[in-house]
This record gives C-alpha cells, structure tokens and sequence, in this order.
C-alpha cells in the first residue's frame, strides 16, 4: 500500500474479531487489524482513510 493512487477495492477483505470491553467500543489491535502492515485503507460512507504507524509509533489517519 505504498502508492497513494493504489486501487483499494481489490484488497482481500479479512475478518477480525473485535473484543467488547464492558460495554464500550469494540477494541481491535492495530497489528491484528493489519496483518503485518504498516498502514491500512479504513473505507467509511465510500471514503477511503489510510491508518498508518510513523517510525515513532505513532498512528495517523488521512483521507
């Protein structure tokens, strides 16, 4: 997912689980969410959002 311009609807879709904590949002860990990569495409009311970890360690999310 290195170029901006990629096409992100041929991506594999994969399932997770995500775990409810008392209650509160569903919890996903990035890793899992991610499988390895250091960035995925979020898409939301047909947008597209890259999530993305800095050499920090830090997560941004772009649209």
């Amino acid at each position: 997912m290195n170029n901006s311009n990629e096409d992100v609807s041929a991506l594999k879709k994969e399932t997770y689980e995500p775990k409810e904590v008392d209650g509160s949002p569903p919890v996903v860990s990035f890793s899992q969410l991610a499988q390895g990569a250091k960035e995925v495409v979020v898409e939301y009311e047909d947008q597209h959002y890259r999530l993305r970890v800095t050499r920090n360690g830090k997560l941004i999310l772009n649209k």
